[in-house]
């Protein structure tokens, strides 16, 4: 692997507490204005500055007093754990539990409204700090990545992490990944599943029950595929989501991910079952890049160099445009693609288009906890016309052609949906994908009953869910409950009639029993109960029992009995 050097490391404690409390001094001085804005024009600019957040990269002078450590360890401050999360030699020597409590300082300090959470959630939730270095090229990717997080007290020993760079997907179509692997500083076995997108490493630290917080060390490097040559096999590694295109590279669950859902990747359908966490990645890139997170500079600032963060990210994605880019944005919502395939005119529909879902979903359901959502332009295979990941939605180029309430309008309603399902309020997209795609639907329909009139969502339903169910069954095929796992649904074939159909229909169908603000008040309350933890089938239908009972009986019937639905009864 030909990595980027990262500085030697210290070999005492205390000596690299005092280097780091140097550098935080330094970012002190050298902070930007938080109003300044870097706009994203040419090489080495992000795609936005610390405004964002109205955060610089050093401490603030309202800082609280620094956090009290060890006997044998100073004081943590704001300047210091910025450091911490932002150089990975550092995170290294400092060990798991203190960039636990770096970010927890960060979320009351400098990153404070970052993402509208306390620091004692943060303090709960693993720590991402990662140092990726993409290349000239965009055609290869070399990232050193930690993970504090605390040990899962594993029978067997083991952790699972998904990851899509090892999938043969995407293998067959570039090279096997470099990976190195260690748990606190010693090396450990590990072993890269290809055919289920999985790196599963061992060690005896995992089998912890209620051990400190153990840092894992996974160095990768590894080769993007052209997009051409990745077979769409209907699913992650088909879809493009991890792939150089002329224009663009995108970089989707690009590193290792912590996962709830430790089953192999299904050819079909999502692999979006990641826990909340707190993220620091200093990016180097050339053009411009643009990630879910906050942006802003690095902390020591250089060209082609970008630093994304947030408190509450379950995944990260990034892409990289050459420098001819088109650029719009308002209000939160930014839309960007290469000059070539985006327009300024376009973009300008995108924003508004994007941020009218947000706007009115947001009055349905709540604040999402990240500020903003970016909207990046990528030619995804045709197995997908957008995707979501936390604070950013993909929307495949020639979608944009068919905005102004058609088509594509329904795909960003449906992506803007995303951030509450499951950004937000988490569901496992292998075991209960119904969860959050249904959810997904059923928002877009409400945005363009609430935006069109009830006239164009009754046409939505009927085209998009309705028919499309209607048409699996005329054509002979068979119902599966949508509450099944991923897996059961045997191809995607039968997954989409039954999850983005039958299972969207189940809240029009709720709606018709029980009235449509009992079932927006339900949908609201999980997720103001569970936004940022997640929920299950299970879970949804018992919260629906205490409810409304009528509610849980129409998801009972339309979810989890397999008995075809009478077509009578389908709009």
């Amino acid at each position: 692997m030909s990595a980027r050097p990262t500085p030697l490391h210290l070999r005492f404690l205390g000596l690299a507490m005092a280097v780091v409390l140097l550098f935080g001094a330094l970012l002190l001085v050298t902070r930007r204005n938080a109003d300044d804005r870097v706009e994203p024009t040419g090489q080495g600019a992000s795609t936005d500055g610390g405004a964002r957040d109205g955060e610089s990269p050093g401490g603030t002078a309202s800082s609280p007093p620094p956090v009290p450590l060890d006997d044998d360890q100073p004081p943590l401050d704001a300047a210091a754990a910025m450091v911490l999360l932002t150089d990975v030699a550092a995170a290294q020597d400092a060990g798991a539990a203190l960039l636990v409590e770096a970010a927890a300082l960060l979320a009351d300090t400098t990153w404070g409204g970052l993402d509208r959470v306390a620091s004692d959630d943060v303090r709960s939730r693993p720590v991402y700090v990662v140092d990726a270095v993409v290349a000239p090229d965009r055609r290869h990717v070399d990232a050193t990545v930690l993970i504090a997080v605390a040990p899962p007290g594993s029978a067997d020993a083991s952790m699972v992490l998904r990851f899509l760079p090892g999938a043969s997907a995407v293998t067959d179509a570039g090279s096997v990944p470099d990976v190195r692997v260690t748990v606190d500083g010693l090396p450990v076995d590990h072993v890269l599943d290809g055919d289920g997108a999985r790196l599963v490493v061992t060690s005896d630290r995992l089998a912890d029950t209620d051990g400190p917080p153990l840092l894992l060390r996974v160095e990768v490097g590894y080769d993007v595929p052209d997009r051409r040559t990745i077979v769409d096999d209907g699913g992650p590694a088909g879809f493009g989501l991890l792939a150089w295109n002329p224009d663009m590279t995108m970089l989707g669950h690009f590193v290792p991910l912590l996962t709830f859902e430790d089953g192999a990747m299904i050819p079909w359908g999502d692999v979006g079952s990641f826990p909340v966490a707190a993220w620091s990645v200093v990016l180097d890139h050339p053009g411009v890049a643009v990630t879910g997170g906050a942006e802003t500079d690095c902390p020591q600032p250089r060209d082609g160099c970008v630093w994304a963060r947030g408190l509450t990210l379950r995944d990260l994605a990034i892409a990289v445009y050459d420098d001819a880019v088109t650029v719009s944005e308002d209000d939160g919502v930014r839309a960007i693609g290469s000059s070539r395939s985006l327009s300024a005119s376009t973009a300008d529909t995108i924003v508004a288009e994007s941020l009218a879902a947000r706007d009115v979903l947001t009055d349905l359901f709540g604040a999402l906890p990240w500020p903003d959502i970016d909207v990046v332009l990528a030619p995804l295979t045709s197995g997908a016309a957008g995707m979501e990941f936390p604070g950013l939605y993909i929307l495949r180029t020639d979608t944009a052609g068919s905005l102004g309430g058609g088509f594509g309008t329904y795909v960003a309603a449906h992506e803007v949906a995303h951030q509450w399902f499951h950004a937000y309020l988490g569901n496992g997209s292998l075991g209960s994908p119904v969860v959050d795609e249904s959810l997904a639907q059923y928002a877009s329909y409400l945005f363009f009953a609430d935006e069109y009139g009830e006239g164009a969502a009754s046409n939505l339903a009927t085209r998009y869910y309705g028919d499309r169910y209607r048409g699996w069954r005329q054509s002979g095929g068979k119902d599966v409950a949508p509450a099944a796992s991923l897996a059961d649904f045997g191809s995607n074939d039968v997954y989409g009639p039954m999850v983005y159909a039958r299972g969207a229909l189940a809240w029009i169908a709720a709606e018709q029993a029980i009235g449509r603000d009992v079932v927006v008040g339900f949908v609201r309350s999980l997720v103001a109960d569970h936004g940022l933890s997640e929920v299950d089938v299970t879970a949804v239908v018992q919260a629906a029992d205490l409810w409304s009972m009528d509610l849980a009986d129409v998801l009972r019937r339309w979810w989890i009995d397999p008995t075809p639905i009478p077509l009578e009864d389908v709009p």
